[in-house]
């Protein structure tokens, strides 16, 4: 989830020998279209951020914690006024949709029927994982009866991404997996939230994880951490974290796409404003030199 709340996520590595899946052969995408962001559901309130940062890095997708527009939905940020809010052009046509719970299934269901099925859907965020109260937990054999007739309702319009777990291992995939015949095999593309201070164990996290399902990857959250303390990192030092881990994972093929976290302001806890910061823009919608080194890796 988005830093607005300042969840705590302490993800854990990988342990144990994975069972590994035979998958698709696949072509990764190019890396104008390798990079994208995170944004909360407030953040159409950040237009001027949102703007910039489209224009800036000419952003195709962005991760956004809602399967319908911002503009029709209650935002997750308890600190901004509630309620929906207005979206700057062209920012709904960047976002990826998810369902976020059992709740935003049937009407998932019902775009997918639809005439204009969504190219890309992304199945529950964080179900492990409770976000400040505002989403429920949901167990993975929970999840596998909810979204077994969805997972059959997809056409080769749409492109599925899995369930995403905050804590990757022990296996809630797996879990899931044993619980949905054949649900796995339908899903496109694994959606994987990696979050550690040292790079070497984000991209130990992803190989663990492409080991086990053989298909491609979308790194849909990624910093060093959001737990207050556990990073000290400053401005340089995020920046040379970010090329390191970043120019590791473009060496990764089956990594197609990765979204860092965040794009709009947002910092750790109090005290941590420069500290850690990943935000690739300041309040005032200005750019962070974070920005600027993104920019610079995702056009390389």
């Amino acid at each position: 989830m988005y830093l607005a709340l300042l969840s705590l996520l302490p993800l854990l590595a990988a342990a144990g020998p994975l069972e590994k899946r035979q998958g698709p052969s696949f072509t990764p995408n190019a890396p104008s279209d390798f990079c994208g962001a995170v944004f909360n559901t407030d953040a159409c309130r950040k237009s001027d951020s949102l703007v910039l940062y489209l224009l800036e890095v000419a952003l195709t997708k962005l991760v956004g914690f809602s399967l319908q527009p911002f503009s029709q939905k209650n935002n997750y940020d308890t600190t901004s006024p509630p309620g929906p809010c207005v979206e700057p052009e062209g920012f709904d046509a960047a976002r990826l949709p998810l369902i976020m719970d059992p709740a935003d299934t049937n009407n998932a269901i019902e775009w997918l029927k639809s005439d204009h099925p969504p190219p890309y859907l992304g199945l529950f965020n964080e179900p492990d994982f409770s976000f400040g109260g505002w989403t429920p937990v949901t167990l993975p054999e929970a999840s596998a009866k909810n979204l077994t007739t969805l997972i059959d309702a997809k056409t080769s319009s749409t492109k599925l991404l899995s369930p995403v777990p905050a804590y990757p291992f022990p296996e809630w995939l797996d879990q899931f997996d044993g619980n949905c015949t054949g649900c796995m095999d339908k899903i496109d593309i694994i959606s994987a939230h990696i979050y550690h201070v040292k790079p070497e164990d984000s991209i130990a996290q992803i190989e663990a994880i492409h080991e086990r399902w053989q298909k491609p990857i979308w790194v849909t959250e990624m910093a060093p951490t959001t737990e207050v303390g556990k990073c000290q990192y400053t401005a340089d030092e995020m920046s040379n974290y970010m090329t390191t881990v970043v120019n590791a994972i473009k060496k990764l093929d089956y990594v197609e796409k990765i979204f860092w976290n965040g794009g709009a302001y947002g910092f750790l806890g109090p005290g941590y404003e420069n500290i850690c910061n990943p935000s690739l823009t300041n309040e005032d919608g200005s750019p962070t030199a974070l920005l600027d080194t993104y920019k610079g890796l995702c056009s390389a």
